[in-house]
Formats: C-alpha cells, sequence, structure tokens
C-alpha cells in the first residue's frame, strides 16, 4: 500500500503538470487529480495517525 506521503508526491507532480499544461481542460483535469491524491493521503493518514502532520502538503482549491 502507497504512503500519505507518496500520495502527496503525486499530488505535487500533478500541480507541477498543470502548471505547465497548454490546454484549459488539460489543467483542470491535472488540478482535480492532485486534489484527489491530496484527499486521499489525508484520509490515510486519519487511518494511520502514526504518519508525520509534517509531510502534509496543501493543495490549492480550483478557481476559475
Amino acid at each position: 500500500m502507497r504512503t500519505p506521503v507518496e500520495l502527496r508526491n503525486d499530488a505535487m507532480q500533478c500541480l507541477r503538470m498543470a502548471e505547465e499544461a497548454k490546454a484549459r481542460g488539460h489543467k483542470a483535469a491535472l488540478l482535480i487529480l492532485a486534489q484527489g491524491w491530496a484527499g486521499l493521503a489525508d484520509q490515510m493518514e486519519k487511518m494511520t495517525p502514526s504518519e508525520s502532520a509534517a509531510s502534509k502538503t496543501e493543495v490549492p482549491a480550483l478557481t476559475n
């Protein structure tokens, strides 16, 4: 099973790709994926409280 840190790394990778995306649709999809990965990491941390809170990374909310 993947760790919350790994999931947050996936979220950050999606954010980096979203920054470089040319098409608005691609950018939006990548931002949604980033939020999903970060949300999953949050849920896992609630299930496994031994994970460090310092590993959290904020993922910005979608804005139009």
